[in-house]
């Protein structure tokens, strides 16, 4: 009898871990789904460089210095926890858009200008309308 649970156990075990990476990687491909494209802290570092955030220089700052700080806001998420009503105060109006109006979105490159890829800051907000995290997200448009 033993012997037949301990089997039944080792029959379970690659089941169970099946079925968690696959809702893993669905959730991740989820994720993907609606954010678009985007970039992890070491790709975008590689394309824009990183250069220490600071809000009131971010505001009136040119788009390279822009794509430089927030480099360091995807690493550092400084902004989780800010109320989203905040963020435009601290950043100034929205450059760009990403699914409504409300959510806070800044270009970092005009890539439409050299046909390369275009680049936005996206201030991404939880449920409690806070800052929950910010995305480098591939900013897109109709052909």
């Amino acid at each position: 009898m033993e012997e037949k649970m301990k089997n039944k156990f080792l029959i379970y075990i690659p089941i169970v871990f099946l079925i968690l990476f696959v809702g893993i990687f669905s959730l991740a491909e989820l994720k993907k789904e609606i954010y678009g494209i985007t970039l992890n802290y070491k790709s975008a570092k590689s394309l824009f460089g990183e250069q220490e955030f600071n809000a009131a220089e971010f505001k009136k700052a040119n788009l390279i210095t822009r794509s430089k700080m927030a480099v360091s806001l995807l690493k550092k998420n400084q902004l989780a926890g800010t109320d989203i009503k905040e963020i435009k105060f601290l950043l100034g109006e929205n450059t760009g858009y990403f699914l409504s109006d409300s959510t806070p979105t800044y270009i970092l490159n005009e890539g439409w200008k050299e046909n390369k890829d275009t680049w936005q800051l996206v201030i991404l907000p939880g449920k409690d309308k806070k800052v929950k995290e910010v995305v480098i997200n591939m900013n897109c448009c109709d052909d």
